[in-house]
């Protein structure tokens, strides 16, 4: 039965193992177990070769789907996020956009 799954799924890894394999504190892998295809069996956690291989990559594609896009397209984010700054928090005495009505100030904090 053991070579069966270990045809499968691979070799069976401990978090320890996945830790040094990935060059990172086990705490990240305790964190992010799920996203490296583990598994949680009472207080251990276990992950499989091929899963961790196959979890690896489908982060790497979603990274890569990322980063790919269009330079101009990276410029209007920018300066959306730009714009969006400037007005947050500022205090302007026009009133809330939804309803239209100005704002009152009994206590003089917008002065």
């Amino acid at each position: 039965m053991n070579t069966i799954l270990e045809e499968h799924l691979g070799k069976v890894l401990t978090a320890s193992e996945v830790a040094e394999f990935l060059q990172c504190n086990i705490v990240t892998v305790y964190r992010n177990y799920k996203s490296l295809g583990g598994v949680r069996i009472g207080s251990s956690y276990r992950f499989f070769e091929k899963s961790l291989i196959h979890a690896l990559l489908e982060q790497k594609k979603e990274t890569l789907g990322r980063s790919s896009s269009s330079p101009g397209e990276k410029i209007s984010l920018l300066s959306e996020k730009q714009n969006r700054s400037q007005t947050m928090g500022s205090r302007k005495k026009t009133g809330n956009k939804k309803s239209g009505q100005p704002v009152t100030d009994p206590h003089h904090l917008l002065t």
